[in-house]
C-alpha cells in the first residue's frame, strides 16, 4: 500500500496573509476566504516545500517545533503520538475538502 501524498494548489490560485495568530487564505478558484489556525498554517508551509505524505509532514513539523509527550510508560507515549498523526490527518482532509490542498497525482522526490 502506498501512502497518500498531499499537495497545495499552485501559488497563483491563492493569496495568504498573516494576521496575529492566524492566516487568512483567499482561494481564487472558489472565490472563498478561509481563516487558518494552528496547525493548518504550519501544514500549509510544509506543503509549500512540495508534495508530502502524512509522515513527511509530521517529520517536517517535528524538525521545526518540539512538543512534549507526557506519560510514564511507552504505551501512553505511543497513544499520544498516534493522536498527533490523527490530528494532522484530520486537518489535511479538511483542507482537501475546502479545495486548496489536493491529493498529489504522482510520488514526490522527497516525500
Amino acid at each position: 500500500m502506498t501512502a497518500t501524498h498531499y499537495n497545495i494548489d499552485p501559488q497563483e490560485n491563492w493569496h495568504r496573509t498573516r494576521l496575529d495568530e492566524m492566516d487568512v487564505l483567499f482561494h481564487r478558484p472558489s472565490g472563498q476566504t478561509h481563516i487558518l489556525i494552528e496547525p493548518a498554517p504550519q501544514i500549509f508551509d510544509c506543503l509549500i516545500e512540495g508534495a508530502a505524505t502524512l509522515q513527511s509532514i509530521h517529520d517536517r513539523l517535528a524538525s521545526l517545533y518540539t512538543y512534549e509527550l507526557e506519560g510514564a510508560d511507552e504505551d501512553a507515549v505511543i497513544e499520544q503520538e498516534a493522536s498527533v498523526y490523527q490530528l494532522l490527518e484530520e486537518r489535511l482532509e479538511e483542507m482537501v475538502a475546502l479545495g486548496f490542498v489536493r491529493y498529489a497525482e504522482h510520488k514526490p522526490k522527497n516525500g
